[in-house]
């Protein structure tokens, strides 16, 4: 299953056929342990995300600060949705801290999930978008880094579903991720891991 954190929650909440649950808010995992649908000793954090604020490289300046949306030349935007989306919620958190939301609110153009307002920015439709690190080190694009003092912490969690007919391997994996092997692989695609927030 693809999607955005909330969507996938509900899903869950819902009975679809899913070992484990990634969140890229905790809040989603501890509300899914609330409902019965997640066996609560599983519970991990896994990461913390950071967004970035991204360009592409072939198309008009740099832009190096969330102010700089604000400019006549950037005309469309793209977050994931806030109403269901962690990394979209954490970006309208900035953007309200720094002052523009008001200023940009019309040029934004919400993706459904974190990977989609990628895909705007890739294929040009959007002047600029505010994406995961994890998601931004592709070609084409450039970024910097959104200030984390801005949003609340993208404190990521997860658990194993109870309906798991495995939830052994579920555990297992959620061990592996947090383990020697898997924590290297995280901090590769720009997370910080438990222990480090």
């Amino acid at each position: 299953m693809r999607g955005p954190t909330g969507h996938l929650a509900q899903q869950v909440a819902h009975g679809a056929p899913a070992d484990i649950h990634f969140a890229a808010n905790e809040s989603f995992v501890d509300d899914l342990i609330r409902r019965g649908a997640i066996i609560p000793e599983t519970r991990a954090l896994y990461a913390q995300g950071r967004i970035v604020l991204a360009t592409r490289k072939d198309r008009g300046p740099r832009l190096t600060d969330l102010r700089d949306l604000t400019a006549p030349g950037v005309r469309r935007i793209a977050i994931a949705n806030p109403r269901h989306a962690p990394y979209g919620k954490a970006a309208e958190e900035a953007l309200r801290a720094v002052g523009v939301w008001g200023a940009i609110e019309a040029k934004l153009v919400f993706g459904d999930n974190i990977r989609q307002t990628l895909q705007f920015l890739e294929t040009g439709g959007v002047e600029a978008a505010i994406i995961a690190l994890s998601l931004a080190n592709v070609p084409g694009i450039e970024y910097v880094l959104i200030d984390a003092a801005l949003h609340k912490p993208l404190n990521q969690a997860v658990g194993v579903v109870k309906r798991s007919l495995h939830p052994e391997r579920g555990l297992a994996f959620i061990q592996y991720v947090n383990g020697p092997e898997g924590r290297p692989i995280m901090k590769k695609y720009g997370f910080l891991l438990p222990g480090e927030f």
